[in-house]
């Protein structure tokens, strides 16, 4: 990726297409865009996979979409959510008609393996100290982002005099609450301690479990280099990233077995294992027993 030095006062965005979708048939095609885009989570829930990485998108969870990462949703028959979605540039450019995805055969292209005009492709902007937006946000002034997010659409779509103005007004309003909330809630400004670095990812693995949890996927979300990551949760817990979040895992996956009918074939999946044979491979790692024979001690309140 591209990256490309900025100041936060130079935000001044330019919104290129807003939206509202509605999932709840199967759909799955990897795509790439070439300007940032920004999607938000209002009702139930909708996957989206970005490179590796895969996000549960529910209320108030902000996903952003950077230039020419591939990308794709992955929407099953059981899912149902509904997103507001808009592409957008942090500064204006003057080739940013060129970008024009209600173009049916623009649209098409951006399906394919690779974009096709190189020149178009934004860069994705690092602020002061290092900053860049992370991949995935959990809100916590839902309520007003997404009232912003209703007025963005509607203003795009009515297009009445000074629409443009109106969009950046409200990106801008957007960015100003978003920013604050940032900053305050995950303390990420030039003095952050590696302690609240690794408390907000364990906070990220306890309330995400199903999703895939990587050094590189923690490094979208936080915005830090994957090794920098691994190393300050190494010095904070005493162990590595990738042994906590099987732990946590097994924690759910036993607390399921005691109390649950599930099969564990179910049991692997929300626990976020990739597959069955993997969960009983991590489960000998640490107990020397297969799940079955977990299950069964647990069942008869046996020690294990």
């Amino acid at each position: 990726m591209l990256l490309e030095k900025m100041y936060f006062e130079e935000i001044c965005p330019y919104v290129r297409n807003v939206g509202i979708e509605v999932f709840n048939k199967t759909r799955t095609s990897i795509r790439r865009i070439y300007d940032h885009e920004f999607i938000l989570g209002f009702e139930g829930s909708t996957n989206m996979t970005i490179e590796d990485r895969t996000y549960t998108i529910g209320k108030d969870d902000l996903i952003l979409i950077k230039p020419n990462i591939p990308h794709e949703f992955k929407i099953t028959n059981k899912d149902s959510g509904v997103i507001y979605w808009v592409h957008f540039d942090f500064k204006h450019f003057f080739d940013g008609n060129y970008i024009d995805y209600k173009n049916m055969e623009f649209n098409e292209s951006l399906y394919r393996n690779s974009l096709e005009w190189n020149s178009l492709i934004r860069k994705d902007p690092v602020f002061e100290n290092g900053f860049r937006f992370p991949e995935f946000t959990q809100l916590k002034n839902g309520t007003i982002i997404r009232d912003i997010f209703v007025k963005l659409n509607d203003t795009f779509n009515r297009q009445e005099m000074f629409w443009q103005l109106e969009c950046r007004h409200l990106m801008l309003q957007f960015f100003n609450i978003y920013l604050k909330e940032f900053y305050k809630e995950y303390s990420y400004h030039k003095n952050t301690s590696s302690s609240n670095i690794s408390d907000y990812m364990q906070e990220y693995v306890n309330k995400n479990i199903r999703n895939k949890l990587t050094l590189k996927s923690m490094s979208g979300i936080l915005g830090y280099n994957s090794e920098y990551l691994g190393k300050i949760f190494i010095k904070e817990t005493g162990e590595p990233f990738s042994d906590y979040v099987n732990k946590i895992r097994l924690k759910k996956a036993f607390e399921l077995m005691k109390t649950s009918s599930l099969t564990l074939s179910n049991i692997s999946e929300l626990c976020g294992f990739s597959d069955s044979f993997y969960f009983s491979k991590v489960m000998k790692k640490y107990t020397n027993k297969s799940p079955r024979e977990i299950k069964k001690s647990l069942k008869s309140n046996n020690e294990f």
